[in-house]
């Protein structure tokens, strides 16, 4: 296939991550990668340009944004002008007021602010709370992985287990890959977040929306 000549290419849905925009930018150099944050209840509320993943600091304090941007015990609050009015199925429900709790939770580090994953995904470990995105993003960043998917499974000595699910490149040798991607987890996660079930398939389920779904191990 030839460079792409597009102008720009737009991300959003899920939170991009950095190894996600390199890959891009190899891909695609000419074409310039824009992520958009937005939700269904405050729309469309931010575009990060720069080719990093996250978004700058500058931005919590930014008067030149349409919405403002809260960060409060972690998680990520928007109030936006271009928040809905309300459920059309309740009747006479009231617009929220007030900035909205998006679930979405942050981490600032230096001069970025990162997201860290949804609240209501994260998993209990022992007492140890454990998000998806950091356990995903470290097993992609094995060869021979194409995707990767975590689970909480259940447990009764510690509560939650972590199970992941990957799709291995065509024609990796999967044990091969198996032993690498334990091996990587482990130099670089803490105990608790290290796959206690790994599972090789052949495609990961998404939801109608196309994200990845994620839930209690099956």
């Amino acid at each position: 296939m030839g460079t792409c000549r597009c102008a720009s290419s737009r991300l959003g849905g899920e939170a991009v991550d950095q190894l996600l925009l390199d890959r891009l930018r190899e891909r695609f150099p000419e074409a310039q990668i824009i992520h958009i944050y937005a939700s269904t209840e405050s729309g469309a509320c931010f575009s990060v340009h720069d080719g990093r993943e996250g978004f700058p600091v500058a931005f919590l304090e930014s008067n030149e944004l349409s919405v403002r941007l809260i960060i409060v015990d972690g998680e990520l609050f928007v109030e936006s002008p271009h928040a809905m009015r309300g459920y059309p199925r309740l009747e006479g429900s009231p617009r929220p007021s007030g900035p909205l709790a998006t679930g979405d939770l942050v981490e600032v580090r230096g001069d970025r602010v990162y997201y860290v994953g949804r609240r209501s995904e994260r998993i209990n470990v022992g007492g140890n709370r454990v998000h998806p995105e950091e356990v995903e993003m470290k097993i992609l960043e094995v060869p021979g992985v194409c995707t990767a998917r975590f689970f909480g499974a259940a447990s009764s000595l510690v509560g939650q287990i972590v199970r992941a699910e990957v799709v291995a490149e065509p024609g990796s040798d999967q044990e091969h890959v198996r032993k690498r991607i334990l091996a990587h987890c482990r130099s670089g996660l803490a105990p608790y977040k290290v796959p206690r079930l790994l599972t090789f398939v052949d495609c990961l389920e998404c939801t109608a929306a196309g994200k990845l779904a994620r839930g209690e191990a099956r």
